[in-house]
């Protein structure tokens, strides 16, 4: 018996470790919104149909449209929206300081171009309600090794993971066709990655807010934290919580929130905090920048005041 546990032991210590990879159920449909159909031509191929994703807005009372892709951009970049419910008069693409125009195909169509990465809104009618959204991203470099133990790889697919809690030199990585349904918590780490072009989605948890709540991510008395290119939609109450944190690089992030106290960032009592190219639209704030000393306050929106007692920090600045 002995000898077989040494040699179990023995083989555990010689495998080598590897990174956790997470196989999604591609066989269930996302969350569709058939309001506008959404379609794309790169460098003079055909046209090529993007899905058109549901999110809900204005607490859940109403839905809106959002597509993506990413492209080098080498060459422009063709779109071409279909508005399925109805004709148009006139339409808007936001924002107005891309000077983005528009050509109108139809009683129903129009089409317009990208030259580069970028986030529009675009609004039929003055219509802000269900307008759509269109993430056009940059092609991916730099994605995480699946071989390193380190990596959390969710791959294509739907994926349904509640809670997961991040530790120090962790990368998640997020499939730009993958759907996560849960949320990120993390305390007391550093080098922590949170990275891809997939979505995470909370509307799994709990949305009453009579009842406790959670970010969808949530990350306390850490450093050393790069958040990029993830689409952060249906937050249960605030979406992306930094408590005590320094040196943290939010690029590129897309979020839609609906519930109440769907703050989109909320910045607390942190230092060095770089936030670029993002595009939020949210029930509440879109940026919320506080200073906290729980010494004197023991919760904030009604969140549970044992996840505050995680701060030892109490100035806010370089952001």
């Amino acid at each position: 018996m002995k000898h077989t546990l040494s040699f179990v032991l023995l083989l555990f210590i010689l495998l080598p470790l590897r990174a956790v990879e997470f196989i999604g159920n591609t066989q269930t449909p996302f969350p569709k919104n058939n309001t506008y159909k959404v379609e794309i031509k790169r460098n003079g191929s055909n046209w090529e149909t993007l899905l058109s994703h549901n999110a809900k807005v204005f607490w859940a009372t109403k839905n809106m449209t959002f597509a993506k892709f990413s492209d080098d951009f080498t060459s422009p970049v063709q779109v071409r929206v279909t508005k399925q419910d109805g004709k148009f008069t006139k339409a808007e693409i936001r924002p107005k300081s891309y000077f983005i125009d528009y050509q109108k195909e139809s009683d129903n169509v129009l089409s317009f171009t990208l030259t580069k990465a970028q986030k529009v809104s675009v609004e039929f009618d003055g219509d802000r309600w269900n307008n759509l959204f269109l993430f056009a991203d940059s092609t991916e470099t730099n994605i995480p090794d699946k071989t390193n133990p380190n990596v959390l790889w969710y791959g294509p697919g739907i994926h349904n993971v509640g809670k997961i809690t991040l530790s120090s030199n962790q990368t998640l990585y997020i499939h730009p066709d993958a759907l996560v349904y849960g949320y990120f918590y993390a305390t007391d780490v550093t080098n922590v990655k949170i990275l891809g072009q997939g979505i995470l989605d909370s509307s799994n948890e709990n949305m009453d807010y009579s009842k406790p709540r959670f970010s969808q991510l949530f990350i306390a008395n850490s450093s050393d934290i790069l958040i990029k290119g993830v689409i952060l939609r249906n937050t249960p109450t605030w979406n992306l919580v930094l408590l005590g944190c320094n040196n943290v690089h939010i690029d590129g992030i897309k979020q839609i929130g609906s519930n109440a106290n769907s703050d989109g960032l909320d910045i607390v009592s942190c230092s060095n905090v770089l936030i670029e190219n993002t595009i939020q639209r949210n029930k509440d704030d879109n940026i919320s920048i506080k200073g906290f000393n729980p010494a004197v306050d023991n919760k904030l929106d009604g969140m549970p005041s044992y996840i505050f007692n995680h701060s030892n920090v109490e100035d806010c600045y370089n952001i």
